[in-house]
C-alpha cells in the first residue's frame, strides 16, 4: 500500500487496495478485492513561511498558522542545524514570537513546531537573523550595529570577521582546537585609527582564556597601551593565581582582582564593560558579576590580545574568541555568550 507524500492523511480516510494475480498467476484470485477504513492520527502540520526580522537585542518570527495546532514551539542557536535539544521557548499561542535578551552582532538561527493534543509535527524551515542596536547614534556605520571588531582566533592571522580591523600578529601563535595557544613570545595588536577612540565612548570586550601550566606573574590576556606611564593605561593579567584588572591612576597603580585562585588549564569567560557617562565599569567571569568599580582614569589607544603593557609578559596558555562591542553589554547578554561555549 502505498500513499502520496504531498497528502494530509488526517481524521478517517477510507483506502482502497487490490489484491490479485498478474495475468501469468492462478486466474482462481483474479478480481480480488477489499476494502478498510484507516483511522489514522490528526497530527499538527508543519508551520510553513517562517520568517525572521532583527531588532535591537531581539528577533521577531513570524509563521503561517496551522489550522490543527493548538500551540507552537520555536527553538534556536546560535549555529545552523537548530533541533529540539536547542534553546527554546514552548507553549506559544500565536502564529509570531519574539525572542528577546540576544547579542547584538551575533547571527542566530529559529525553527518552529506546532502541536495539539495527537502530537507534535515536525520542525519547520530553517531561518536566521542579526540583533543589532537601532539606538545607535551612527547607526549609518554598519560596525556600529552590532560587534566593532571581533577575532575568532580561529588561524593566525589575525583577522576581523566583523570589519577590516585586523590584528598585526607577532610571532606565530599555534592553533590548539581552533584557538591560540601562545608561549609567551606571540601575540595579536589592533592600533586604534583616527576617529577611533573608546576614553569617552562605552565599550564591552568580551574575552576566553586559559593560564598554562607555565603561566608567569604579570603575564596578560589584554592590554590597552604599549606604556606603563599613561593614566588610565590597563592590562587584565595574572599574578600569584589571580585573575586582575591592573591600572595606572594618575601615576599610582591600583589593581582590581576580579578572581582569585584560577585554575591552571582551565577555560575563562571574561567580560569587562564600561559606561563612559558614570565610569561603572563591571566585570563579569563565567557570566557571574563579580566586580563593580568606578574606573574614571580610562585610555585605550589600542588592543593588546595576550601581551601586557611593556611587552615583556606575553600570555602563556590559551586566548580564544575577543569580541568588542561599542555599547555596555547587559548581564543577561553576558550570559548569552557565556552560554555559546
Amino acid at each position: 500500500m502505498t500513499g502520496d507524500n504531498n497528502t494530509n492523511y488526517s481524521d478517517n480516510v477510507t483506502l482502497t487496495t487490490s489484491l490479485g494475480p498478474t495475468t501469468s498467476e492462478d486466474i482462481s484470485y483474479s478480481g480480488l478485492t477489499n476494502s478498510f477504513t484507516i483511522n489514522s492520527t490528526g497530527f499538527p502540520q508543519t508551520p510553513d513561511n517562517l520568517t525572521a526580522t532583527a531588532d535591537n537585542a531581539s528577533v521577531f518570527l513570524d509563521w503561517n498558522p496551522t489550522a490543527s495546532a493548538t500551540s507552537y514551539n520555536v527553538y534556536w542557536d546560535n549555529v545552523s542545524g537548530v533541533d529540539r535539544n536547542d534553546n527554546k521557548t514552548v507553549g506559544i499561542s500565536t502564529d509570531n514570537y519574539t525572542v528577546n535578551n540576544l547579542i547584538n552582532g551575533i547571527a542566530y538561527y529559529f525553527k518552529v513546531d506546532s502541536l495539539n493534543s495527537n502530537g507534535i509535527s515536525a520542525l519547520s524551515n530553517e531561518v536566521s537573523a542579526i540583533p543589532f542596536d537601532n539606538s545607535s547614534s551612527t547607526s549609518s556605520d554598519n560596525l556600529s550595529l552590532g560587534e566593532w571588531a571581533h577575532w575568532t582566533l580561529d588561524d593566525t592571522s589575525g583577522s576581523d570577521n566583523v570589519s577590516s580591523r585586523d590584528l598585526t600578529v607577532t610571532g606565530t601563535p599555534t592553533i590548539d582546537n581552533a584557538t591560540w595557544d601562545l608561549n609567551e613570545n606571540q601575540w595579536g595588536e589592533y592600533e586604534l585609527k583616527s576617529g577611533e577612540s573608546f576614553d569617552n565612548d562605552n565599550i564591552s570586550i568580551s574575552i576566553r582564556f586559559k593560564a598554562g601550566s607555565n603561566i608567569s606573574n604579570y603575564d596578560s590576556v589584554l592590554s590597552s597601551h604599549n606604556d606603563t606611564s599613561t593614566s588610565g593605561a590597563f592590562q587584565v593579567d595574572y599574578l600569584n593565581g589571580d585573575f586582575r584588572y591592573y591600572y595606572n591612576n594618575n601615576g599610582s597603580h591600583p589593581f582590581i582582582t576580579i578572581k582569585s585562585s584560577i585554575t591552571k588549564n582551565n577555560w575563562y569567560h571574561y567580560v569587562i564593560t564600561r559606561n563612559s557617562s558614570s565610569s561603572e565599569t563591571k566585570q563579569y567571569i563565567d557570566g557571574a558579576l563579580l566586580n563593580t568599580s568606578n574606573i574614571s582614569q580610562f585610555k585605550l589607544s589600542r588592543f593588546r590580545i595576550g601581551v601586557n603593557r611593556t611587552s615583556g609578559g606575553g600570555w602563556i596558555g590559551n586566548i580564544d574568541d575577543v569580541r568588542i562591542y561599542n555599547y555596555v553589554l547587559s548581564s543577561d547578554n553576558v550570559t548569552s555568550i557565556y552560554q555559546l561555549y
